[in-house]
């Protein structure tokens, strides 16, 4: 089970090609069939890398091999010179190996920012958040306001959680977002099925693609969620010292705390705004027969058009 929810994160991201569909040629078929492919050679790149490398090093816990405590937490930096040797081509090797793992690294930060900017930025548009998030660069045609702040949020909860967890976030902070993302990855299974529920019977191939596999992948998410959340409510799980819940003094988990205290965080939020601007959540934004709507450069597109007093024809239909 936990297993299946770090295999959540390091696909999670590869989707990004679907939230930039309104920036792309063809968007009725490029993003999707850019994110099946990258998925495919991601999938054929990991099983590659990692049946080579435990053919190579083994699974024993001395020398190089991978179940050694040492080697755990830079397995490839400890290979690379064991497979390329020590000769001066293959100190050339290792140290690009240990460049492409530094550009993989922020290729993962810009794909944690870019689908999370984009779906800010869907949510300014129809006032599910404040409009300023529905600005976009004048330049460069992206969603300003919400690409520096995602960013600066994601810095702050970083620095913050590394400096309680004595530099042990990381590790917690993976599992605590492979939770995540099988909550919203199942929603969106449990949603197709719902959305496409009057077209299923229609035809055998929109029963399995729109209602038999999308629902059987979201139970699937959605169980492994639930284990994962009472696996990591034992602090001995998680490598974060443990967390004392005021009052009834119990120990939790680093893990189980993030998952719970950003889901509190959310539903404070969303009443918040609820309360504060009720239209979207009254149904009165966004609804099956509202077009989509993009912004276009530097302005900031509203429900009654890039300025609400503007009339309805300053909305951009995508």
């Amino acid at each position: 089970m936990n297993g299946v929810l770090l295999m959540l994160f390091i696909y999670w991201g590869w989707d990004t090609t679907v939230s930039v569909n309104e920036e792309t040629r063809n968007p009725h078929v490029t993003p999707g069939r850019a994110a099946v492919l990258s998925t495919v050679i991601l999938l054929a790149t990991y099983a590659l890398a990692v049946v080579a490398t435990q053919s190579f090093a083994g699974i024993c816990t001395t020398g190089i091999c991978l179940g050694n405590p040492a080697n755990q937490g830079d397995v490839l930096s400890v290979l690379g010179t064991s497979i390329f040797g020590t000769g001066q081509f293959g100190n050339v090797l290792y140290h690009l190996l240990l460049l492409m793992v530094l550009s993989s690294a922020a290729a993962s930060t810009q794909t944690t920012i870019l689908p999370t900017a984009r779906t800010v930025l869907a949510m300014g548009v129809y006032r599910a958040v404040p409009k300023v998030f529905a600005r976009t660069h004048r330049r460069f045609l992206t969603p300003t306001w919400a690409t520096v702040l995602m960013g600066l949020f994601s810095i702050i909860l970083y620095v913050s959680l590394n400096y309680y967890s004595a530099g042990s976030v990381i590790a917690d902070s993976v599992s605590a977002l492979g939770v995540m993302i099988a909550f919203y990855y199942g929603l969106t299974g449990f949603t197709s099925v719902w959305f496409f529920r009057s077209t299923l019977f229609e035809s055998a191939r929109n029963l399995w693609l729109r209602g038999v596999l999308p629902l059987t992948g979201a139970l699937m998410l959605w169980a492994a969620l639930g284990y994962n959340l009472w696996f990591y409510w034992n602090p001995a799980q998680s490598y974060s010292p443990p967390v004392t819940i005021p009052i009834v003094h119990w120990q939790v988990g680093m893990v189980f705390i993030i998952d719970f205290v950003t889901v509190v965080l959310g539903i404070v939020l969303f009443f918040t705004y609820r309360a504060i601007a009720p239209p979207y959540f009254k149904g009165e934004v966004l609804n099956k027969d509202t077009p989509t709507l993009v912004p276009e450069a530097g302005q900031e597109v509203g429900l009654f058009g890039i300025d609400e007093s503007e009339p309805p024809a300053g909305l951009q239909p995508a």
